[in-house]
């Protein structure tokens, strides 16, 4: 099972994965944005179909549940890059899920990158807090393991060993979907998730994205020589994203012949 988007709960549907030995070499992923409880967002005003609005709590049990399943499918030297928002009153919630992470999980939190995008969010706009054009990408590996990066990937130059350069800063666009993507305005770009995978990851890698959406790992994953298996719990995003697959999957066989 891969290069697909399946519909359902990724905290049920991963079990199953790990019970037919279905690995990954990680996970990419942008889990809902919990911003039903702020005032600036009236509950399911980021998504289609889901109501972000479950409270604090439940949040955070979600993904400290979901990194407890991803820990079954993901290789030991593997990572969860997680891009994690916040309400325009909370920027401690990203912290609070990494040390959720940290004491009930195997992972913990091993690097950080900031995502400058092209533009603020709009609804971020506050009297007194600065308008924020940057996410927060947060990287996860299994505490005392010795990560996959393709930083290692250096020379030697007079008996001394140097390595890639390589930033922990990203510039890349908010989205770049089609105009006929379902509703759906926290979506993020392919060229961010490619940069990710330049990062961490090499060609013929199996990537997971347990809150897919419109499919933006899965495409990315495609058109970089990679593969991707994601879940979502929208039908609506399911059928989109799988039907730009489809497509992928024509572009690449065409291109073999030209």
């Amino acid at each position: 099972m891969r290069d697909t988007v399946v519909h359902g709960d990724c905290n049920k549907i991963i079990p199953n994965l790990h019970s037919k030995g279905i690995v990954f070499d990680g996970a990419i992923t942008s889990p809902p944005y919990h911003l039903g409880e702020d005032p600036n967002h009236n509950g399911n005003g980021l998504y289609n179909n889901y109501d972000d609005n479950i409270g604090r709590s439940k949040w955070l049990q979600l993904l400290t549940k979901l990194f407890i399943n991803l820990d079954m499918v993901i290789k030991p030297k593997g990572t969860i890059c997680m891009v994690i928002s916040y309400g325009s009153k909370d920027p401690i919630l990203p912290y609070e899920l990494a040390i959720m992470i940290h004491y009930y999980t195997p992972w913990t939190l091993r690097e950080e990158i900031a995502w400058i995008k092209n533009s603020s969010t709009p609804l971020n706009t506050s009297p007194r807090n600065l308008s924020r054009r940057y996410e927060k990408i947060m990287i996860f590996a299994r505490e005392g393991v010795d990560y996959n990066t393709n930083k290692k990937k250096g020379v030697i130059t007079n008996g001394q060993q140097f390595y890639k350069k390589m930033d922990n800063v990203i510039f890349a666009k908010n989205k770049d979907t089609h105009n006929d993507a379902p509703y759906h305005s926290a979506t993020y770009s392919k060229e961010l998730v490619r940069q990710i995978m330049r990062i961490y990851y090499t060609r013929g890698s199996y990537i997971i994205d347990p809150f897919a959406g419109l499919g933006t790992t899965i495409h990315s994953a495609l058109q970089n020589g990679m593969h991707g298996l994601g879940i979502d719990i929208d039908l609506d995003y399911v059928n989109y994203a799988n039907s730009i697959i489809e497509d992928i999957k024509k572009q690449t066989s065409l291109d073999q012949y030209i």
